[in-house]
């Protein structure tokens, strides 16, 4: 019995390997060189996608009866890995496989986690810019005497919002130290220089000095000392004579800084005890 079970094997053997030669032309003894190396743990085949979509097209072209099955033969292959491989390269996922990077897969985050984690740095931003405005205020707390100038506050305010720079938004700064925004930006514009008016165009019917000058002397008379410019004009009137109206009148006792009072206050505190 021994003897026929080792005969059928050796013409099995022989079977498979002038099969092989048949369909490659190569005998399969020179085709395959066995290591003769045996390994304490054995190592596992690992195929990448380059690999797979090369054997597929090599076994897309085997025509030829047991072509097939020697090309698994001599890459030591099962036809279950060809159906599999086949189903993959249709559906894509040999292509996608050349591009993904070896390693652990990342592992899913639950999108209830990544909204607390924004939430988290939402409110610790929050509170960062609390402790600053915090600090702020209590830099900017002035309690001694004597009070302080408006203008000179407001001038030390915006210097310290200034001085936090983008850490802080600029409408709750301003807010918690009671600074106005349009100020504020105001501030922070360059300062052009002040360039001299040009003197305006003298009108043609404008008085000229000596004009002036006729009326500052009618005004100061001793006729019309005492009586108001709108007196001056209506006397002058009924006399027919027209000197200026009474805002001209008026605009030249201003320029010559008699608009106030023109009589002598020492004359009126002598008639009027209570002035």
């Amino acid at each position: 019995m021994d003897r026929e079970a080792v005969g059928s094997v050796e013409m099995k053997d022989a079977a498979e390997t002038e099969g092989a030669r048949r369909a490659t032309g190569v005998s399969a003894d020179a085709s395959r060189a066995p290591d003769p190396e045996v390994v304490t743990k054995p190592k596992r085949r690992r195929f990448n996608a380059e690999y797979r979509l090369r054997i597929l097209r090599q076994a897309d072209a085997c025509k030829a009866p047991g072509e097939l099955g020697a090309l698994l033969r001599r890459e030591g292959l099962y036809s279950s890995l060809l159906s599999t491989w086949r189903r993959q390269r249709e559906q894509g996922a040999l292509v996608a496989l050349r591009a993904r990077k070896r390693g652990p897969k990342p592992k899913a985050v639950d999108p209830r986690v990544k909204e607390l984690e924004k939430q988290n740095a939402r409110l610790q931003r929050k509170l960062k810019q609390a402790e600053m405005i915090i600090e702020v205020q209590k830099k900017c707390t002035r309690s001694w005497d004597p009070p302080e100038n408006p203008g000179r506050r407001r001038g030390r305010l915006m210097s310290a919002i200034a001085d936090v720079g983008s850490e802080v938004p600029t409408a709750p700064l301003c807010q918690s130290l009671g600074v106005s925004r349009a100020a504020l930006y105001r501030w922070r514009q360059p300062k052009l220089a002040m360039q001299p008016k040009s003197p305006r165009a003298r009108h043609p019917r404008s008085l000229g000095p000596h004009e002036r000058q006729a009326i500052l002397d009618t005004l100061n008379s001793k006729r019309f000392c005492d009586a108001s410019p709108a007196e001056v004009h209506a006397t002058l009137l009924e006399e027919e004579t027209y000197l200026a109206s009474p805002r001209t009148m008026y605009r030249v006792l201003s320029e010559a800084s008699q608009v106030r009072e023109r009589r002598d206050q020492r004359l009126c505190a002598l008639r009027n005890p209570r002035i």
